[in-house]
């Protein structure tokens, strides 16, 4: 590994860090240390289905706290496993912190890393080789916590099923991949679709119901609009300060298609990257804005995984397409504006690649397929799920993809 590498890997492991110690140390100032606990103990035994809002059950001080020991136990198993650090570190860590504030526990996430390192022994690989997909894969985390059959019985088959699941997603993402092609860029949120749909039928056949919930807060919206702020600016800072970017490059940075697997690292100067990264952040903050709903916990966790997304694929070229398509399809359809519309135009923008390789119309009308079908799949899936919109954009690529890739050739 060169001396660039390294300095790359270190300066991102750092940025992780010091994340996990805001999120803690902010939650722990929030509230006093019992509401903190108190809420924490809400958070890890509620079923986490979608969409479970941990600013609601838990309090502002907890849902941080939580979030931050999310994040310390993936840096742990990063560090352990003896992973690089790159631009999908990035992209892994901040979908899995996103969910954190609706959805995954600092518990319901341990069965499922469990099941993959599982696999890596059985197939004599080393962990390091499926780390930052066990980091995505926690999207199922709900299956461990959501306790259908109840009390201690229910715990154990939770646990039992996050092993079983940790264990296959891996043959399953790798898979499907090959489906869309790399043109979503939430690939474990469609192969996890894949598997939550099968579970959800088998417990639906055992006679146990599976539904979604509402549950959201909006008396946190000002301490979430200043916190997406104040770190998006300061990442942007850290991009400037590190004096290694051109506007040149950035425009090359921009021209990327975008389609997995881009790391954004692996072709750019990190200052560059970090400056994206923090402009994807302010992006989607302010559609939330426009949008009008007073940002909560799955909002914000929603602006988060952008913002991760931004070293691996995403920047405002191949992402606002999609924005624009989803956009043309909610004012079509005349509804209101909630909480569910506003996570699927900005989680939309996961079929950026689409927009990056087949240009504006390709994506805007991705978005519009998107916003059509994103309404569906949660239900198909028991609310299981937690990436539903990758799940519906795996669908979606794979549907236009191949369509336009016939178009092309008889041009």
């Amino acid at each position: 590994m060169n001396k660039n590498n390294v300095t790359v890997e270190k300066l991102i492991f750092n940025y992780l860090a010091v994340t996990t110690l805001l999120l803690i140390g902010i939650g722990l100032f929030l509230n006093p240390l019992q509401e903190v606990y108190q809420g924490l103990i809400n958070i890890v035994t509620a079923p986490g289905v979608l969409l479970t809002d941990h600013f609601e059950i838990g309090g502002a001080g907890a849902s941080l706290v939580n979030s931050g020991l999310c994040l310390l136990v993936a840096l742990i198993f990063l560090k352990s496993s003896k992973a690089h650090f790159s631009g999908i570190t990035l992209a892994a860590m901040f979908i899995y912190l996103g969910f954190t504030f609706f959805g995954k526990s600092v518990l319901n996430i341990l069965p499922i890393f469990l099941g993959v390192k599982i696999f890596s022994m059985y197939i004599n690989e080393p962990m390091k080789n499926y780390i930052h997909l066990a980091i995505f894969a926690t999207c199922l985390a709900p299956l461990v916590s959501v306790n259908f059959l109840g009390g201690i019985p229910g715990v154990l088959v939770g646990i039992i099923l996050g092993i079983i699941y940790g264990f296959i997603i891996v043959p399953v993402g790798q898979n499907a991949l090959k489906f869309h092609r790399g043109f979503t860029l939430y690939n474990i949120g469609f192969s996890g679709g894949l598997c939550a749909l099968v579970a959800a039928a088998i417990i639906r056949s055992l006679g146990y119901d599976l539904t979604g919930v509402n549950i959201v807060s909006d008396d946190y919206a000002t301490l979430l609009l200043v916190l997406l702020v104040v770190y998006s600016i300061g990442t942007i800072i850290l991009g400037f300060s590190l004096k290694d970017f051109t506007l040149k490059e950035y425009l090359e940075l921009l021209a990327r298609p975008g389609q997995a697997v881009t790391d954004f690292f692996l072709f750019h100067n990190p200052g560059i990257v970090f400056i994206n990264v923090g402009l994807m952040g302010l992006l989607t903050t302010l559609v939330a804005l426009i949008a009008g709903v007073p940002l909560n916990g799955p909002i914000f966790g929603a602006i988060i995984t952008n913002i991760g997304f931004a070293a691996f694929g995403k920047n405002p070229r191949n992402s606002l397409p999609l924005i624009i398509g989803a956009s043309l399809m909610f004012f079509l359809t005349g509804t209101e504006v909630t909480t569910g519309v506003v996570l699927t135009l900005i989680f939309a923008t996961c079929l950026a690649p689409i927009a990056g390789q087949y240009g504006i119309l390709a994506g805007i009308l991705a978005g519009i397929l998107h916003y059509s079908i994103v309404s569906f799949t949660s239900s198909w899936q028991g609310a299981l799920n937690l990436y539903n919109n990758g799940f519906a954009s795996g669908i979606v690529a794979g549907f236009l993809v191949n369509i336009f890739d016939v178009l092309k050739k008889t041009e």
